[in-house]
């Protein structure tokens, strides 16, 4: 697939980031690829400052296959870890995901969880 091929072609020329990292993540996804998604979260837990985007995708993945409770944890530990980065702002992002989740799923009281912690 010529996509993997210019993905692994800019890691060969050490591009590599969080973009990068990111479109990795959305291949293994979407080939149902369970040894390539844990290879990139293992890629974004280790680098700092980037740790909650591997968690909010998690979260994405695990709501996409129906486990809103793992979905909702796993939102939980990418909005900590940004906050504990500093970066309040991705945190909350990370809550406006989970907000509009809660409502595809026709969870309104859910929409507030936790919101008070940003």
């Amino acid at each position: 697939m010529k996509r993997r091929q210019i993905i692994h072609e800019a890691q060969a020329r050490h591009e590599d980031d969080l973009v990068l990292r990111d479109a990795l993540y959305a291949l293994a996804f979407l080939g149902s690829d369970p040894a390539g998604l844990a290879e990139q979260q293992k890629w974004f837990a280790a680098k700092s400052g980037y740790e909650n985007f591997g968690l909010g995708l998690a979260s994405d993945t695990e709501a996409y296959g129906g486990r809103l409770r793992k979905a909702r944890e796993l939102t939980q530990q990418a909005m900590d870890s940004a906050i504990r980065e500093d970066s309040r702002e991705t945190g909350a992002v990370w809550r406006a995901i989970a907000a509009q989740r809660e409502a595809v799923y026709g969870n309104p009281a859910k929409l507030g969880w936790r919101l008070h912690r940003l």
